[in-house]
């Protein structure tokens, strides 16, 4: 198949496509690791194990400057869940003698990181099976993934991903992770084998409405329904029928790339890609301006530092309790979003309100004509009246009876101050350290103390993609 490009496409490929020199240095990388992985696996008492390279390198659809190697250590069968289980604890001290940079990860189970030559290396341990159907650990699919993926996409069409990855991460979706919930690299793949090339998935995603379903080798996707009952898209997963490769993706995701595609396909524009972002502006308070004083943000330390997954679990779980308690005490919340910080021991939620000061609110009663309850009313309120806290009552042009109250919290700050702790379930409160509601400017410049670049897209609000010019 050969695939249409405009003067920009052609303009990102040279950006992102992997020159000659970038395969020798990554394959010299590769070369090294290996030598050390195969030594620490020897040396701590490893064996019955196959060393594989897979990701976006096995693929060949990684981008230039933007790679990280997959590396799985799969273990026979029968002692595979033994191994797996202690894989990390055993591993990682035989990688510090070697004098080797080591992080931890967390999925399923844990894995580790390898700083190998400015490469970072994804050291994940697995299950070596025949069969997708006798998966035992989530990883266990993923060699069946490359081998699919690697027997259907042409060399040319490795491009088309490479561009549809780009696109991704300019607008913002790319990555299945909870704190994105968009499209996984996998995902992106699978769109390019059905569609064929990178405008054609476009062409395709512009007339996509929830729920989008998408079905490769005849896979029929109606048992997905009742597995994945708060999915937006569906795509049966070729290798393993019963998984929807797409449930990560949120509504706010997908909605951005059906608006992003039709947009292009109408007006094609570097800014949709990730190579041509713009410099951030620098200052945020004048870009927010009067909004600053309806800015309110709420930053978690924890008592010690989490996993990435589960951190973005407790902010979003923070951000829906802080949005239900603004709301029920007359707050109007235009904006909130959770962020959590890079050290993964803070979590910052940053809340945009319609106002974020009140005096006073509106109480509309019954009607007049039905006395029982008009009687209840005017009693309760009136006796309110004498410590000054309201206005009325008085009956408007629909024989409806009114008051303004004064609310205990005039401002959002005061209101999460003194009820948002105790709120807390506890098995969120036994992770806090420490709890601080920031105004205005202070908001804002934590959001920027935990990532400046999100901080810019809460403000401005509008993304860059959506931008004239």
């Amino acid at each position: 198949m050969v695939c249409e490009h405009s003067s920009i496409e052609v303009e990102v490929l040279k950006s992102i496509k992997p020159r000659r020199s970038d395969y020798e240095r990554v394959g010299r990388v590769i070369s090294k690791a290996l030598k050390l992985i195969g030594e620490a696996l020897s040396e701590v008492g490893f064996s019955g194990h196959e060393v594989r390279i897979e990701g976006s390198y096995a693929k060949d659809t990684w981008l230039r400057g933007e790679l990280d190697i997959d590396v799985f250590v799969l273990f026979e069968k029968d002692d595979c869940l033994s191994n797996v289980s202690v894989f990390v604890e055993r591993i990682v001290p035989a990688f510090l003698r070697r004098g080797i940079r080591v992080e931890l990860r967390y999925a399923q189970h844990p894995y580790v990181r390898l700083l190998v030559d400015g490469f970072w290396i994804e050291l994940v341990p697995g299950c070596l099976v025949d069969d997708p159907d006798n998966i035992v650990t989530a990883v266990d699919r993923t060699p069946f993934h490359t081998e699919y993926v690697k027997s259907r996409l042409t060399s040319e069409q490795r491009d088309e991903v490479r561009l549809l990855k780009s696109f991704t991460k300019g607008i913002g979706v790319y990555g299945a992770e909870v704190g994105v919930r968009g499209f996984s690299g996998y995902l992106l793949e699978l769109l390019v084998v059905k569609y064929g090339c990178f405008r054609d998935v476009l062409r395709a995603a512009s007339s996509w409405k929830p729920p989008v379903i998408i079905e490769l080798e005849n896979v029929d996707s109606s048992a997905l329904f009742d597995k994945y009952p708060d999915s937006v898209m569906f795509v049966p997963d070729p290798v393993d029928p019963d998984r929807n490769v797409a449930a990560s993706v949120s509504s706010r995701s997908l909605a951005s790339f059906c608006l992003a595609s039709s947009m292009y396909m109408r007006n094609p524009s570097r800014r949709f890609f990730h190579v041509y972002k713009p410099s951030l502006p620098s200052r945020l308070a004048w870009v927010m301006g009067a909004r600053l004083e309806n800015t309110v943000a709420t930053l978690f330390k924890l008592k010690e530092p989490e996993s990435p997954s589960n951190l973005w679990g407790l902010a979003n779980r923070m951000a829906r309790l802080i949005s239900s308690l603004l709301a029920s005490h007359g707050f109007k919340v235009v904006d909130i979003r959770p962020f959590v910080g890079a050290e993964n021991n803070v979590v910052l939620v940053i809340a945009e309100l319609e106002s974020g000061k009140r005096n006073y609110m509106l109480r509309e009663g019954p009607s007049v004509w039905d006395r029982e309850r008009s009687l209840v009313f005017i009693e309760k309120y009136l006796t309110m009246n004498d410590k000054n806290d309201v206005v009325g009552p008085w009956i408007d042009d629909e024989g409806r009876l009114r008051v303004l109250i004064r609310p205990k919290h005039s401002t959002a700050a005061s209101l999460l101050r003194e009820k948002l702790e105790v709120m807390l379930p506890a098995s969120m409160r036994k992770r806090v350290k420490s709890i601080s509601i920031l105004e205005g400017l202070e908001a804002v410049e934590a959001a920027e103390m935990v990532d400046p670049g999100w901080a810019v897209t809460f403000a401005l609000k509008r993304p860059y993609w959506l931008r004239g010019g």
